[in-house]
């Protein structure tokens, strides 16, 4: 299926099935349900075939790593099609990491997949969402983890997952101190929906934001480089003008049933609010709204306000909402100074190299 317009990014949840619990996570554990490979495959078509050179393909669930052998099938079906198509292809999974082994490291490595792990840098922090299903906290099990990851891995292809509770937002900065003493590089910052962010939740969000804004630059003038993966984002979607709010440029997702929506599926009922968020199938396709619009066209008025209408993923969009604001603030910030300053300049260049060893042209791979 094509449409007429470019779609930068498809996420798909691979299945429902996770050996952790969290309590910040809606998705149904007993449910059962793992996306067919031609369901799948018919997303990848989608993403690939519309217009733009450069496609990002993310891959999580669920844990996606065990449906190894399905996820293994969707990366090459991808890389096969990116290398046809003359495409760049940005390719990653987001993982809990308890489940990795070797031979999932080896794949990784080996087609060039971008790791994110969901990680907390406290005990505390980490262990007041990721648990497994008796409750048992799951940060000192991955802690063991890392070593193997870090020894397989390049670090700039590996992102730490910061997914931030509002009980835990005003230690957000030593958190993210802990992250890079750990060896990550890249670290995502993101925003628990559900709970009630307050204002005193979000003041405490942008202050320790604020904070660890101004250690970097501290960093940055001592030559030690920590990537906010935001600021890679801003880097992707640099010139997409009227494409830049465009939920179907950015925020397209594919549900282990085949099912198409702009919600992020780890974060909803799903079985309750189905039928609200559907835009189409893999097999029909986008419904007539969204396969018919342009980005800029007179559609745009009230869209998205018209579509995320679930209650209580608002207060986590208020929070990543401020994270965007804040974090652009310091980029802009930052390139300013790069133009007269040595040491913003090399970082600058760090970054876009980063970015740009994300997006593979596998037409040279093997």
């Amino acid at each position: 299926m094509k449409v007429p317009k470019e779609i930068q990014k498809l996420k798909i949840a691979l299945t429902t099935d996770c050996v952790l619990a969290c309590r910040h996570c809606r998705v149904d554990k007993k449910a059962g349900l793992t996306i067919s490979l031609d369901d799948a495959a018919r997303g990848v078509d989608m993403l690939i075939s519309s217009p733009g050179k450069l496609k990002r393909l993310e891959l999580y669930g669920g844990e996606p790593f065990l449906k190894f052998r399905l996820f293994k099938d969707i990366v090459q079906y991808a890389v096969r099609l990116s290398a046809r198509s003359c495409k760049k292809l940005s390719i990653s999974a987001a993982s809990n990491g308890l489940v990795l082994n070797e031979d999932h490291l080896k794949f990784i490595r080996e087609n060039r997949v971008n790791l994110s792990i969901s990680i907390s840098g406290s005990e505390k922090a980490h262990d007041l969402t990721r648990v497994y299903p008796g409750g048992g906290g799951s940060y000192a099990d991955l802690k063991k983890k890392l070593a193997l990851i870090f020894s397989r891995l390049e670090a700039e292809n590996i992102v730490a997952l910061e997914c931030v509770h509002p009980a835990c937002a005003a230690s957000l900065g030593p958190d993210l101190r802990r992250l890079a003493d750990f060896g990550f590089k890249v670290i995502n910052i993101e925003c628990v929906h559900g709970p009630d962010w307050g204002q005193s939740s979000l003041k405490a969000f942008e202050s320790a934001l604020l904070s660890f804004s101004g250690r970097l630059f501290t960093a940055v003038k001592k030559g030690v480089y920590i990537a906010p993966e935001p600021f890679l984002e801003f880097f992707r979607v640099k010139g997409a003008a009227a494409s830049l709010q465009c939920p179907l440029y950015r925020d397209l997702e594919l549900y282990p049933d085949g099912v198409f929506s702009f919600y992020p599926f780890a974060f909803m009922d799903y079985s309750k609010w189905r039928k609200a968020v559907k835009l189409g199938t893999s097999i029909s396709g986008l419904c007539r709204r969204y396969s018919a619009c342009i980005p800029g066209g007179k559609l745009c008025a009230g869209c998205v306000s018209k579509y995320y209408v679930i209650g209580g993923l608002a207060g986590g969009a208020r929070a990543y909402t401020l994270r965007t604001a804040v974090l652009k603030k310091v980029l802009l910030d930052i390139m300013r100074r790069a133009r007269t300053e040595k040491a913003f300049n090399g970082y600058v260049r760090w970054l876009a190299g980063i970015e740009q060893r994300t997006y593979v042209d596998y037409r040279g791979m093997k």
